[in-house]
C-alpha cells in the first residue's frame, strides 16, 4: 500500500483455525469473503481489503493479518472493521472486549459482525456482547478439550497426529498418515546415529553437518514443502543446533514406533508446546520402516548416557552464587569450571568481558580457591570478637552458603594493576552486614565498644 498512506479502508477480515475445521464449521476462508465482499457491495462500503489468517486459534492474537491489521489502525488507514461473526475476531473474552468496548471506539473505528448483527454505530446491537464473547470463550474450551479428547483416541490406536512428518520422513503417497523414509533425509538422520554410536554428542554433530552444508529439518521442509512455519530461518538453511540433533536421537519414530502426545499445549488459550510426561505418551511400535536398529538404539542412548556423567566435583554448588560482582561495570563474576580441569583452575569472570570482549570490561580474573582463601582470612578477622550467637563463630574452619550470607551482602573484584603480573595487587572489596558489637572488653582510651566495620578492602597477591 505504498504511497496510498492517507487512504482509509474497509477491512474485511476472515479467520479459520485447525479446531474450526475439526469441529465441522462452515467456516472455510472462502466461504468468509464471499459474505463480507457481498455484505459489503450491498452496504455500499468502498475502497475495501480483505484479510485473513487461516490455522490460527481464537486465543492467539498474535496472527500475521492481523497483526497487520493494527498496524493499519494505528497509521490511520482503516475506517471500517467487518468480520462475519465476533468468534472470527477472537475467542478471548477479555481480549476481544477489550477490542470491541475500548480500543476501536478511542481509533473511531465502525466494528461489524454481520452475522450477529453487531454495528458499533448502533448502540443496542452491542447490549450482548459481553455475554456473545463469554459464550464464544466457552466454546473454545469445549472444543479444545474435545479436539484433545479425539487426538488422545487416535494416539491410542497408533495414528500418527499433526500434519508436520518427522525428519528423515514423508507422507505416504497413498496414505497420508502413513510415513515413509525421505530419500533426501533419511541418510542425513541415520548418519546422526551412526556419529552419536561412534563416541560424538549433540554440539559435535551439529558443528559437523553445518560444516559439511547439510540443510537443517526446517529448512528442508521448507524446501521440499514451500510451507513455512515459525522459527523458520531461510538465510541461514545449513545452520544445525545441538538442539536439533538431541530431539532426533531422542525420537523413538526412527525406531519404527508411532509416538502420540508426545507434547501439549499449556492450555486452550496458551498454545506454546511442551513436552509430556513419559507416563503420558503413547506408543504403537512397528507401523512404519523403521531408520536405525533397536541394537543402534541402545548404543546410543548408553553412549549419550555416559557423556552425561561429569565428575561429583562438577555437582558442587558455588557457594559465591549472587554474591560476587565486577568492581568496574557491576556485573556479576561467572564460575567457570569443566571437567577437564582441576579444582585449582576453577576460576571467576566478568560477565559483561565474556559477553561484549574487552572493548567493554575487562576480566577480572580470580581462581576460586583463591577468592576463598581471600575471604575466610577476612572473614575470620571481622569476625573475631563478635558476639552473634554466643561461640559459634568464635573460629570459622571453612566458608559455607549459609555463612557467607549471614555476613556478607556483597564482594566486588577489581582488575590487577598490571595485567599477568604475579605481583600486582588485586583489590576485592567485602561489604558486610550488621554483625554487631565487639567483645566487652574494650582497649585502653576507648570510651565505648567497637562496632565491626560494615566494608572491608583487602588486596590479594598472586602467589609466586
Amino acid at each position: 500500500m505504498a504511497g496510498q498512506e492517507n487512504q482509509q479502508y474497509t477491512v474485511l477480515y476472515g479467520r479459520l483455525s485447525q479446531e474450526d475445521e475439526r469441529a465441522g464449521e462452515s467456516n472455510s476462508i472462502q466461504h468468509q469473503r464471499t459474505l463480507l465482499e457481498k455484505y459489503a457491495k450491498e452496504k455500499g462500503f468502498e475502497n475495501t481489503i480483505f484479510l485473513a489468517d487461516d490455522g490460527y486459534s481464537g486465543t492467539n492474537f498474535e496472527r500475521p493479518s492481523w497483526k497487520k491489521i493494527v498496524e493499519m489502525i494505528e497509521a490511520g488507514q482503516v475506517a471500517n472493521l467487518i468480520v462475519k461473526d465476533a468468534s472470527r475476531l477472537g475467542r478471548e473474552y477479555l481480549q476481544v472486549g477489550y477490542y470491541m468496548e475500548i480500543y476501536f471506539p478511542q481509533k473511531n473505528i465502525r466494528f461489524i459482525a454481520v452475522n450477529d448483527g453487531v454495528d458499533s454505530t448502533v448502540e443496542s446491537s452491542n447490549d450482548f456482547n459481553p455475554i456473545r464473547n463469554w459464550a464464544n470463550e466457552l466454546h473454545a474450551k469445549d472444543t479444545s478439550r474435545k479436539v484433545r479428547a479425539v487426538m488422545k483416541m487416535k494416539a491410542e490406536q497408533g495414528e500418527r497426529l499433526g500434519g508436520r512428518p518427522p525428519y528423515g520422513y514423508r507422507k505416504s503417497d497413498g496414505d497420508a498418515n502413513t510415513l515413509v523414509p525421505d530419500e533426501d533425509t533419511a541418510p542425513v538422520v541415520k548418519r546422526i546415529f551412526s556419529l552419536c554410536a561412534a563416541g560424538n554428542g549433540p554440539k559435535r554433530i551439529a558443528t559437523i553437518l553445518t560444516k559439511e552444508q547439510v540443510v537443517n529439518p526446517s529448512n528442508a521442509y521448507y524446501r521440499k514443502t514451500g510451507k513455512s512455519h515459525r522459527g523458520l530461518d531461510t538465510t541461514r538453511p545449513c545452520l544445525w543446533s545441538s538442539n536439533s540433533v538431541t530431539s532426533i536421537l531422542n525420537n523413538e519414530v526412527y525406531l519404527g514406533h508411532s509416538v502420540g502426545l508426545r507434547t501439549t499445549t499449556i492450555s486452550y488459550k496458551n498454545k506454546q508446546r511442551v513436552e509430556r510426561p513419559e507416563s503420558e505418551r503413547f506408543v504403537v511400535k512397528n507401523t512404519h520402516e523403521a531408520l536405525v536398529t533397536q541394537e543402534q538404539w541402545d548404543i546410543v542412548q548408553e553412549v549419550r548416557q555416559h557423556k552425561k556423567r561429569v565428575p561429583k566435583h562438577m555437582d558442587e554448588p558455588n557457594i559465591f552464587s549472587g554474591l560476587v560482582f565486577c568492581a568496574d561495570c557491576g556485573k556479576p563474576l561467572v564460575l567457570h569450571r569443566a571437567s577437564t580441569m582441576k579444582r585449582t583452575e576453577y576460576n571467576f569472570k566478568c560477565y559483561t568481558y565474556g559477553k561484549k570482549g574487552k572493548t567493554v570490561c575487562t576480566p577480572h580474573h580470580i581462581r576460586e580457591f583463591e577468592l576463598k582463601a581471600v575471604v575466610l582470612e577476612d572473614l575470620r578477622r571481622v569476625t573475631h570478637f563478635a558476639r552473634m550467637k554466643e561461640k559459634q563463630f568464635a573460629a570459622i574452619d571453612e566458608l559455607t552458603p549459609e555463612l557467607l550470607r549471614l555476613f556478607i551482602q556483597r564482594i566486588e573484584v577489581g582488575e590487577r594493576a598490571e595485567k599477568y603480573s604475579r605481583s600486582s595487587h588485586q583489590s576485592i572489596r567485602i561489604v558486610y552486614r550488621d554483625i554487631g558489637t565487639v567483645d566487652s572488653a574494650m582497649e585502653q582510651g576507648e570510651a565505648q565498644p567497637r562496632i565491626a566495620p560494615p566494608l572491608s578492602e583487602v588486596f590479594h597477591q598472586l602467589p609466586a
